[in-house]
């Protein structure tokens, strides 16, 4: 007897063990939130490389409502698993304009526009064309 388990010489119980540890390890690395670089894609969906999958083909993009945006390649994608299938939950420029303790920015792929939303109230607009109407 090892650990409370009788021993078998039919390998029955060393199957199931065997089993049941290559299920804990896929359920762990599904529940995992995978981190990798967008290679391509539009705002609807992109295809990520990363370490644990290769390249991820049509990863949904899911956003706040009302924002839609298609991040260029090279930055980097947080990924989760919904319903078997990746879902990227937000990205990381690692370039984005800083912001301020209570502000927002909105800002565009080479930062030669954006939207600024101060803590004191003022709104920054920036841009080579404004648009209004």
């Amino acid at each position: 007897m090892i650990c409370g388990i009788i021993e078998r010489d039919d390998g029955i119980m060393a199957s199931k063990i065997a089993a049941m540890i290559k299920e804990a390890q896929e359920t762990n690395r599904r529940s995992v939130i995978q981190y990798g670089k967008i290679s391509s894609g539009n705002s609807d969906a992109a295809n990520i490389q990363n370490v644990v999958d290769g390249d991820v083909r049509d990863v949904k993009m899911v956003t706040p409502f009302g924002i839609s945006s298609n991040p260029p390649s090279g930055l980097y994608a947080q990924m989760m698993e919904n319903n078997g299938k990746y879902v990227c939950v937000g990205t990381h420029d690692p370039s984005a304009p800083k912001a301020g303790k209570g502000e927002v920015i909105i800002y565009n792929g080479n930062h030669s526009a954006y939207i600024k939303l101060c803590d004191d109230g003022t709104v920054e607009i920036k841009g080579t064309k404004i648009n209004i109407g």
